[in-house]
């Protein structure tokens, strides 16, 4: 009763039309479980009403919109207690250090070319 109408990500579960555009945008790989907070969202999870979730998602005979419903409310109770991950570098690298590294990466490919050259002779 009171978990089906209950908020996730902003979004109530009852207004979830289309799950996998929700699921789609904000995926389950972009949540840091690492410091996640289980309990809470197990707690949470415990409180829907799946079987209330089940016959207001359940449009299609194949049962695939419970499905898509499914993957929405798991992916909101973990938006609600996970943070997101960091992408992209925090620090830029040296730039000696690439330098060294492409120097090194071409100075590779010249022995291997020579390996190879010193191999079929």
């Amino acid at each position: 009763s009171s978990g089906i109408n209950a908020e996730y990500g902003g979004v109530g579960l009852h207004q979830v039309r289309q799950p996998s555009t929700l699921c789609r945008s904000r995926g389950f790989k972009s949540l840091d479980y690492h410091n996640a907070d289980f309990t809470a969202a197990n707690l949470e999870l415990g409180r829907i009403n799946w079987d209330e979730l089940y016959h207001s998602c359940n449009t299609g005979s194949d049962g695939g919109d419970f499905g898509e419903c499914i993957k929405a409310t798991v992916l909101g109770v973990f938006e609600k207690f996970s943070k997101r991950k960091a992408f992209g570098r925090t620090k830029k690298r040296d730039p000696v250090l690439n330098r060294l590294k492409r120097r090194q990466k071409k100075l590779n490919s010249k022995l291997k070319s020579a390996k190879t050259r010193l191999a079929h002779q």
